[in-house]
């Protein structure tokens, strides 16, 4: 029998067992929500015993065989679907094959790609490979883990969230354009990293949420990518200020980062 077959039987298995199991379900409640025994009552209570005498009878010749079949049938696609997946992880644990799919899935895409050692860098995104998964990074953050992926799904999953970031993009802009246009006072004013969040942001939980569209958003701005002129100019920490420095990874220069302590705007024509 295919497997779509013994899949069909299965289910008209599982629903001959629901339909029994519900059907016992409305004659006892029936039976307990019915009034005290009369004489025009006794008929009624009567009937439903005989039916549930009938249901009793079901659950022995038909219930309890359904529900060996129904667990001869579980079992037996748990089998299947247990080696289905084994076969899946011996395929998968191949990174040199998982790598080589990837690479042929980013051809054609706008952001351009570098293969170094264990890792793959896509645009300003990481992809580090072990047997058992791929995780992509931007920056310091870890965006998506995929456990044994193919290269393709790999490929979706930097799609993925690549849409996202264009989206927080898309939000953060206009609200960080504003701050920094606000905090700037001189012509050579750098607006300190830590000073940018806390203008953006009063919530703490929220900073750490929203810090890798911000980064993102920084490496936009850092390569001049659709911002209409906009872009910005960055320092780097000193020695005392590197723990309060961010790593901003470069759009255009896959498996590039700068870091930055303090940034400024500058305006169209400006850099």
């Amino acid at each position: 029998m295919s497997t779509q077959a013994t899949e069909a039987a299965d289910n008209v298995l599982l629903a001959r067992l629901l339909r029994a199991t519900q059907r016992l379900k409305r004659t006892l409640d029936g039976r307990a929500t019915h009034k005290p025994p009369t004489r025009k009552a006794a008929s009624a209570v009567a009937a439903l015993e005989a039916r549930l005498k009938e249901l009793d009878r079901a659950l022995l010749d038909d219930l309890g065989i359904l529900a060996e079949k129904v667990q001869a049938a579980a079992a037996r696609q748990r089998k299947e679907l247990g080696e289905q997946i084994e076969g899946l992880r011996r395929d998968r644990r191949d990174i040199h094959r998982r790598r080589n799919e990837l690479a042929e899935a980013t051809k054609g895409f706008d952001w351009a790609v570098e293969h170094k050692d264990k890792r793959d860098f896509i645009g300003p995104l990481t992809i580090e490979h072990s047997e058992e998964a791929a995780i992509i990074r931007l920056a310091r953050t870890r965006l998506a883990v995929l456990r044994f992926p193919s290269g393709a799904e790999v490929f979706g999953a930097v799609q993925t969230e690549r849409s996202r970031l264009d989206r927080v993009f898309e939000q953060e802009w206009p609200r960080l354009q504003g701050a920094l246009l606000e905090l700037q006072r001189g012509v050579d004013d750098f607006i300190p990293w830590p000073t940018l969040l806390s203008k953006l942001f009063s919530d703490a939980a929220k900073k750490r949420k929203a810090q890798a569209g911000l980064v993102y958003t920084l490496g936009r701005l850092r390569d001049g990518v659709a911002t209409e002129g906009w872009s910005i100019a960055t320092r780097p920490p000193a020695l005392a200020q590197q723990r309060q420095a961010v790593a901003v990874p470069r759009v255009q220069r896959p498996g590039e980062m700068v870091k930055v302590f303090a940034v400024r705007l500058l305006k169209p024509g400006e850099g």
